[in-house]
């Protein structure tokens, strides 16, 4: 009996000390750290909730204290970039967790966007845990506010290169960015849409003629004879100065009509029977320091979604072929005699206008017109721009033109809208002078929607009085 008493008094004992043993065994370290380590408000979104989770239930009540780091020229305020809930004070945020909390967060409000061009962050950097708590893995945080992707406006020189203005320059207003490309570094531009078109190169004053012969080989010189004497740019305008040419009236069929209507082109749609498809011959136009580029047979065909070029010397009993693929994505696919495939406008939604030497269209009589050589021209992207012009009277002024006055616009798709109407050259009338014109200015429409009061600035170099020195302003509605 007595045996049994002290087994019995000695399994309570164990049971009180296994017992007291598991209500004295020390908590897991209390770890602190951010569920995410950053988080990016864009432009539509004004608030964002910022959470540092424990690694166990609090036991006690427990601060968290972070050290905040401003990036960019993020200012705290309300009448600033943002601000915190609770505060943040000396640069420090402090939270407090109640006992039996799993996690603990704030609260950052966005007051404002930033500028194009701006990117601003706060960072959040856990520094202590009270209670002896531990700072884990996940000990900063960063808050970024996405910039502003659409520019409220801006000046901007184009570099057209002056006087013989050797440059395209391609201008995208939204994103304040400007694309500049030699204009001698092409000849053919090949459309990418649905239907198979082709351009000329009219910043080269370049022309092409079409023959009644579908065979290369066939072609000679001697299917050309006269030519240099018609399809020429100067020959063209030199033959004014006497009695008109018999072909004169089929001169402005040679070059791409300035409205960018790609069914007005100097090369006709191709056709998906080779039959239908001729030769031309081209007259590749002038560089821009006036040495001639020379003439050349073509042949276009259809390749699929493609297109094949068949090239050579006018005399040549041999010919070149270059296959050109469509890339979406882009206007045209580009394409230079000598040098091969060519990289020249900017993807299609990424330019809105353009500055260029162009190849217009002169009225030189009742029912004629002939290809002549422009500078200073300005064409929009066949891709969804639209222009409006408005002219400067009365009430209307440029700076207190406002979305409300958008309603007695009109809008055209057509690339010369603007063309050379921004500027005038002095010529013999009398009071004439080379610059821009002081009571016009423009309302571009880009392909999502952004609508710009746009004006033209500056012609002139204005210290030299250089042509080829362009200047723009214009400002976000």
């Amino acid at each position: 009996m007595r045996n049994h008493i002290l087994s019995y008094t000695f399994l309570l004992l164990s049971l009180f000390w296994i017992a007291c043993s598991d209500d004295d065994a020390p908590e897991p370290e209390l770890v602190a750290g951010f569920e995410n380590t950053s988080y990016a408000l864009d432009l539509t979104q004004n608030q964002t909730t910022v959470v540092i989770e424990f690694s166990r239930e609090t036991s006690v009540p427990t601060q968290v204290t972070m050290a905040v780091t401003e990036n960019g020229g993020m200012t705290y305020g309300a009448d600033q970039d943002y601000t915190t809930t609770p505060a943040i004070s000396g640069n420090q945020l402090v939270l407090d967790a109640p006992q039996g909390a799993t996690e603990v967060s704030f609260q950052l409000t966005k007051h404002r966007n930033p500028e194009f061009g701006e990117t601003k962050s706060v960072r959040f950097d856990i520094s202590e845990v009270s209670e002896g708590g531990l700072v884990g893995v996940n000990n900063s945080s960063n808050v970024e506010f996405a910039e502003n992707p659409v520019s409220s406006g801006a000046t901007m020189d184009a570099t057209v290169g002056g006087e013989a203005q050797p440059n395209q320059v391609y201008i995208d207003l939204s994103r304040q960015t400007e694309s500049a490309v030699a204009r001698e570094t092409w000849d053919l531009g090949f459309h990418n849409g649905a239907d198979f078109r082709v351009i000329l190169n009219s910043s080269a004053a370049m022309l092409a003629r079409p023959l009644d012969k579908t065979d290369m080989n066939e072609v000679t010189d001697a299917d050309t004879l006269g030519f240099g004497a018609q399809l020429d740019i100067d020959a063209i305008f030199g033959s004014l100065f006497g009695p008109a040419p018999p072909w004169l009236g089929e001169a402005s069929g040679w070059s791409d009509h300035p409205d960018g209507d790609l069914t007005k082109t100097a090369i006709a749609e191709i056709s998906e029977s080779e039959a239908d498809n001729p030769v031309y011959i081209v007259n590749r136009g002038k560089n821009p320091d006036d040495s001639q580029r020379g003439w050349l047979k073509i042949r276009i065909l259809r390749n699929g979604e493609g297109y094949d070029v068949q090239y050579a010397e006018i005399g040549a009993t041999e010919f070149e072929t270059v296959t050109i693929a469509k890339t979406e994505g882009y206007n045209f696919e580009f394409l230079h005699f000598d040098d091969g495939m060519a990289t020249v406008e900017p993807e299609q939604d990424s330019w809105d206008i353009a500055f260029t030497v162009i190849t217009e269209q002169l009225t030189v009589g009742p029912n004629t017109s002939i290809p002549y050589v422009f500078k200073d021209y300005v064409i929009q992207n066949r891709n969804g721009v639209e222009v409006g012009q408005v002219m400067i009277n009365g009430d209307v002024t440029f700076e207190g033109f406002n979305v409300d006055d958008l309603d007695g616009v009109t809008f055209s798709a057509a690339q010369n809208t603007i063309g050379s109407s921004w500027r005038t050259v002095a010529s013999p009338t009398p009071g004439s002078v080379t610059g821009v014109v002081p009571d016009v200015f423009y309302v571009v429409k880009d392909p999502e929607d952004n609508y710009y009061k746009l004006q033209f600035t500056r012609m002139l170099d204005a210290t030299t009085g250089e042509r080829g020195f362009p200047q723009i302003s214009y400002e976000l509605l």
